[in-house]
């Protein structure tokens, strides 16, 4: 005789699912410390908390968020990113492929409450040349509410 265990799950309500994902669509110009990047080929966009004309991910609804943003380098570039929280940084990521093609990801996970702003920005030191975004590698920007 087999057991089997009934999981029981309460019912999602779809007006709570929030989940983006946007890439960049071509190489980021030299940029500048403290830029806030545009990821503007949104893929996913559940809730519509993400707006790609500024980069800027505003939480529609309170909650524990995943966030995840992945650098593209090309040979002699290098730049710092980091995940901001209104004006906090949440996390730091730094790249320098040193002469190579490389990738960096970040990741975080916090609260985020209803009208907070999350986004991407160069660090306000150690950038130098264009972020990489094309169709063999491209950067990019996530997030969803986990909970």
């Amino acid at each position: 005789m087999v057991n089997k265990r009934l999981l029981q799950t309460s019912p999602t309500n779809i007006n709570q699912i929030v989940a983006f994902h946007a890439l960049m669509s071509s190489n980021t110009p030299d940029i500048t410390a403290e830029h806030t990047l545009r990821f503007d080929m949104v893929k996913t966009n559940i809730g519509n908390g993400y707006h790609p004309a500024t980069g800027v991910f505003i939480v529609p609804v309170t909650g524990v968020y995943v966030f995840t943003w992945t650098i593209r380098e090309d040979v002699h570039n290098y730049h710092t990113t980091q995940l901001m929280k209104n004006t906090e940084a949440v996390d730091v990521v730094h790249l320098s492929p040193n002469g190579r093609i490389g990738e960096v990801t970040g990741i975080a996970v916090f609260m985020a409450n209803e009208g907070d702003d999350v986004f991407v920005e160069t660090y306000t030191q150690f950038n130098a040349g264009y972020i990489s975004s094309y169709p063999a590698g491209r950067s990019s920007f996530s997030g969803w509410k986990l909970a």
